[in-house]
């Protein structure tokens, strides 16, 4: 699913129907503009919130990129205000580390999916006062892994059951991501001992702590004092 094709997106979006302004901007079925605001909280990661926004804009999208606060962020995403929030890929690299919360098939929590709001009452606790629209059976043994994840003690059961999650994600895109293990290349002191080399920089590990800091040295640190 993973290609840049601004023509075949077009077509896509002709095929289902979409019309364009004069000034060459799609417009909804109702005859408004189709709009997304893409927002970020991270000013690390807005600049990739506005290349997406860039290459939507360049086949007729009217989107934009908005960095906001991190307490405007978590309001908008949990309330499912957001046409689209940009968050990292944590908790997913590798099957040690996933999925700690994700995917939690519900909305909550910065770095889920916002499902339908009705997914929540479904799922949760809270007492379903009226009839919702049913839940997509795909989405149903999505939660019905991520629970077997959670209480599993066997680690390949545990393997497989993620490699499932993972599969379906690739699948159905739930999530719509950019780019997966980009290098982020960290200076060392040259003096600085007992590093290594490739690691993941990321937050599954607390970003730096993959490389086992407390084992880290100076070899002149007397003369450092």
């Amino acid at each position: 699913y993973a290609e840049y094709n601004p023509e075949k997106a077009k077509r896509l979006l002709q095929e289902i129907g979409l019309k364009k302004d004069k000034q060459g901007w799609y417009l909804r079925p109702d005859g408004k503009k189709l709009t997304f605001t893409l927002i970020s909280k991270h000013p690390a990661k807005f600049d990739e919130a506005e290349l997406v926004a860039n290459q939507w804009r360049d086949i007729g999208i009217n989107a934009n990129a908005q960095l906001i606060s991190g307490e405007l962020y978590g309001v908008r995403v949990n309330a499912n205000l957001a046409d689209t929030a940009v968050w990292y890929g944590d908790i997913s690299s590798t099957d040690m580390t996933f999925p700690v919360f994700y995917p939690n098939v519900a909305s909550g929590g910065w770095g889920n999916a916002c499902w339908p709001k009705w997914y929540d009452k479904w799922f949760g606790t809270a007492k379903v006062e009226k009839e919702y629209l049913p839940i997509p059976e795909k989405v149903k043994k999505l939660r019905e892994w991520y629970l077997e994840v959670i209480c599993t003690a066997d680690d390949d059961k545990r393997a497989q059951l993620c490699e499932k999650i993972l599969q379906s994600q690739a699948e159905n895109l739930w999530i719509i991501g950019t780019v997966g293990y980009a290098p982020h290349p960290v200076i060392f002191n040259k003096h600085l001992h007992n590093y290594h080399e490739n690691r993941l920089w990321i937050w599954d590990v607390t970003w730096a702590s993959d490389v086992d800091p407390e084992q880290l040295f100076f070899d002149n640190a007397n003369e450092r004092k």
